[in-house]
């Protein structure tokens, strides 16, 4: 006959005690011959301020919008051409495309 060594785990979980107080329970769970069984370990009272509901407030509140103030800072400087008419368009013809 083999003896086999319990699989056990730790097991903590927040508790509402029936006087309405909050409390971390650990418990250890145990696989003894099939079944699981629990045993109480130890038991630890949390404040009640973790666990009161915050206020909530239907309208979202107003923000102060931020203020944005914009430059236009230019890069390229203005250059007068020295073209004054657009004849340098015209002056070659455009070259068709052979069919050869």
């Amino acid at each position: 006959m083999l003896v086999t060594q319990p699989k056990s785990k730790i097991l903590r979980k927040i508790i509402q005690a029936p006087t309405g107080e909050y409390v971390l329970a650990t418990f250890i769970v145990a696989e003894f011959q099939g079944t699981f069984k629990a045993r109480l370990v130890s038991v630890e009272a949390l404040p009640q301020s973790d666990f009161e509901k915050p206020i909530s407030v239907s309208l979202p509140l107003p923000k102060k919008q931020p203020v944005v103030i914009s430059t236009l800072v230019s890069f390229v400087e203005k250059i007068i051409s020295p073209y004054q008419e657009l004849l340098f368009f015209v002056s070659q013809p455009t070259r068709a495309p052979s069919l050869r």
